[in-house]
């Protein structure tokens, strides 16, 4: 990003194209005998470098479904997926890579490699000489480009922009498809290098995960386990690669962003499970309604609340206890649980419950009462 803005910011007639490349099996396409050679050539000890040959020939691999195995299979290409050292291996192997003039750029991390070209003065042809030489080097690396998934995308600031042509981009006679915006090591990157479709993505994700958080706190687990959760799963989606990109968002979305904060941290810092947030509403239409259900006061939770599950799929909604509608549901309350007496297993304990301008008996039980 500094290589782009900074390009950008030198003149009003520059822009960038960058060149998103995808590898098919990058690591596991490692030529032993390749790799070893390039590590000779920086310096590194003989003897490592031996160690690393045969490390990576002459592995065994097998494969097993249920009770069944297959013959074994000699693998002598590739380094193992998962092996902490196969990304140090595949940047030894990718090093002699290099950009070929000082307004290109090759930006590498691991596998996610990135091709910079700074024009000016639409001048096309270094970048276009630079894509062709990275072709060719993945050729007698024996890297394959996989040309349906490498992506291009233009970041160009000059006004009427449709008086200008770009020239279509070419490897190995296929065209590259020119995007709006791409996701580049978990950020989404777009042409008008703006966030609002990345904040809509961190968005989404950390809302997704808000919903464990609540499941955690339905189930009464204690602080400490919902801290760790919300900085594992929630906070660490907020804060990815944050100093590259919430520095320059618009005002709505980090706006946004701390409201997912906030809502996090409410789940997090309650010590109950109440629903409702404020007094709800005052009246639903009666043929709306499919369920009333009450939770009475308890440990977790101090207020009486009442929830009215709409028909046809229409959700929930909390109902004001000052409202006729919960009086009524009260009262139909008590009387259910007095014609329950006769039978001394149904009888709870009653305690009396003071609210706003209304003094009623009700059974104080730790699970819901569904009365209709």
């Amino acid at each position: 990003m500094h290589t782009t803005l900074t390009h950008l910011e030198e003149g009003n007639g520059n822009y960038v194209r960058m060149l998103f490349i995808d590898f098919s099996s990058a690591f596991n396409t490692i030529v032993p005998l390749t790799l070893v050679t390039k590590m000779k050539a920086l310096g590194l000890n003989t003897t490592l470098c031996h160690w690393i040959f045969d490390f990576l020939t002459n592995r065994s691999q097998v494969v097993r479904v249920g009770g069944l195995t297959s013959d074994p299979l000699t693998i002598s290409t590739g380094a193992p997926q998962g092996c902490v050292l196969s990304p140090l291996l595949y940047n030894i192997y990718t090093h002699d890579c290099k950009a070929n003039s000082s307004h290109t750029s090759i930006i590498k991390f691991a596998d996610d490699t990135v091709i910079l070209g700074l024009i000016s003065n639409n001048n096309e042809q270094l970048y276009l000489d630079q894509v062709d030489e990275v072709a060719q080097w993945c050729q007698s690396n024996r890297l394959t480009l996989n040309i349906n998934k490498t992506k291009e995308m233009v970041v160009d600031y000059r006004r009427q922009q449709q008086n200008y042509s770009y020239t279509p981009l070419m490897i190995s006679g296929q065209p590259v498809e020119r995007v709006t915006s791409f996701k580049y090591l978990g950020v989404h990157i777009t042409e008008d290098l703006t966030w609002t479709v990345n904040t809509q993505y961190v968005l989404k994700k950390s809302r997704q995960r808000l919903y464990f958080l609540r499941q955690l706190r339905k189930f009464k687990v204690s602080t400490s386990i919902m801290k760790a959760f919300y900085t594992s799963a929630v906070e660490s989606v907020l804060t990815g690669s944050i100093i590259t990109w919430y520095g320059n968002s618009t005002v709505r979305d980090c706006s946004t962003l701390q409201r997912v904060v906030c809502s996090a941290e409410r789940q997090r810092e309650s010590k109950g499970r109440c629903r409702c947030q404020g007094k709800g509403v005052r009246f639903v239409p009666q043929q709306k309604i499919q369920t009333l259900t009450m939770y009475t006061p308890d440990q977790s939770c101090s207020n009486i609340e009442i929830i009215v599950t709409l028909k046809g799929n229409g959700g929930k909604k909390c109902i004001d206890p000052e409202s006729d509608i919960a009086k009524k549901f009260m009262e139909k309350a008590l009387a259910k649980m007095r014609a329950k007496k006769a039978d001394p297993t149904l009888i709870p304990e009653l305690t009396t419950i003071q609210l706003p301008n209304i003094t009623s008996t009700f059974v104080n039980i730790t699970s819901n009462n569904t009365l209709f």
